[in-house]
């Protein structure tokens, strides 16, 4: 090998393990902040979460359950696997915890989080208003040609009981979106998803006859499995 050459070759090694060392280095720094949050670090990758006043004493405003589950987070493009958190549908909002402190993740830098093998990924607001669609993270349950994506929405309930005492409660609303060609549409109802899948009208009429349950009874699973079904077709 020339002599030239072979400065070449180790100027490309050196830039290699400097890019990888940083990469590391990265990866190290957000991890420490995963594992040892303080205050200083809490001001710089989140903020402190506050929950809600001790009168909500009924239902709670996480997903599926009020204790933390394990799950993989992609944080500010660094992928972190078997985190402890939660996941605040009304904030909507990731809630990390260590033996300390519950921090609110900043919601902009989380790209997807996988909880209870179940992918959520974030989308943001459709800047021409074409969709009902608004920033936030979406539960992705189908991922081929068609898509098909649950948005999770929890609101506080408040009410004056027994003179002047406030009672708090949480109420969960789900809202369906199917994105065809490029494009998101809202699913409110069975003429809805009907309608948008009239192109195959004959088969997907029968295949919905062969569903052993109706819309109104579970629309999240009848709708992924027509959605599905017109994948395949």
């Amino acid at each position: 090998m020339r002599f030239k050459d072979c400065c070449l070759l180790v100027c490309i090694l050196l830039l290699q393990s400097s890019a990888k060392a940083q990469l590391n280095k990265q990866k190290t720094t957000v991890l420490y902040y995963f594992n040892n949050i303080g205050e200083q670090s809490a001001l710089l990758n989140g903020t402190k979460y506050l929950g809600y006043p001790s009168y909500f004493k009924e239902g709670h405003p996480f997903y599926i359950t009020n204790t933390l589950l394990r799950g993989d987070i992609v944080y500010d493009h660094v992928k972190f696997d078997h985190i402890q958190f939660q996941y605040d549908l009304v904030a909507d909002a990731i809630i990390f915890q260590d033996s300390t402190h519950r921090i609110q993740l900043i919601s902009e830098k989380v790209e997807k989080f996988n909880i209870k093998n179940q992918v959520f990924i974030r989308l943001e607001k459709d800047s021409q208003k074409t969709t009902t669609l608004y920033s936030g993270f979406y539960k992705l349950l189908l991922d081929g040609n068609i898509k098909f994506l649950v948005k999770y929405i929890k609101t506080k309930k408040e009410a004056i009981v027994n003179v002047n005492e406030l009672m708090g409660h949480f109420e969960q609303n789900s809202i369906y979106y199917i994105k065809k060609n490029n494009r998101f549409y809202t699913i409110a109802n069975k003429r809805d998803l009907l309608n948008l899948f009239r192109d195959r009208k004959g088969k997907i009429t029968n295949f919905v006859k062969s569903l052993g349950f109706k819309y109104r009874k579970d629309p999240e699973n009848y709708i992924l499995k027509v959605a599905s079904y017109y994948d395949q077709l």
